[in-house]
């Protein structure tokens, strides 16, 4: 886990240069995602059956997530033509692809340990 610093971290996307500001893992953050999914459903085993039935589910899960850790997005360094970032439902304005690559680097923060930020 990275050390708590009461700021948000940064993921900086290769391919455009364009840096997605994220909230960090921290008990506040956790609480809001489980009350998130848990309004989808509490049974792992029927929220799965949910999501492989309807795509539109699934959607709104992935974007409902992206929702709440996702706080801004600019440029960087490269003139990218970015829609400002809106007060609610960043998701709408974003790929799912994107959305997924986020998710994908969000979580993986969490696994950090203090060997790997040394390194």
């Amino acid at each position: 886990m990275l050390p708590f610093t009461g700021e948000n971290i940064h993921m900086v996307d290769p391919e455009t240069g364009v840096d997605y500001e994220c909230r960090q893992s921290t008990d506040e953050t956790e609480i809001e995602l489980v009350e998130f999914e848990m309004n989808f459903e509490s049974n792992v085993e029927r929220r799965m059956a949910i999501f492989k039935s309807s795509e539109r589910e699934y959607r709104k899960w992935i974007n409902g997530h992206i929702d709440i850790i996702l706080r801004g997005w600019s440029c960087g360094n490269k003139a990218v033509p970015l829609p400002a970032f809106p007060d609610k439902n960043p998701s709408a304005k974003m790929p799912g692809t994107l959305k997924m690559k986020i998710l994908n680097w969000w979580n993986a923060q969490k696994n950090f340990s203090l060997d790997d930020i040394k390194n």
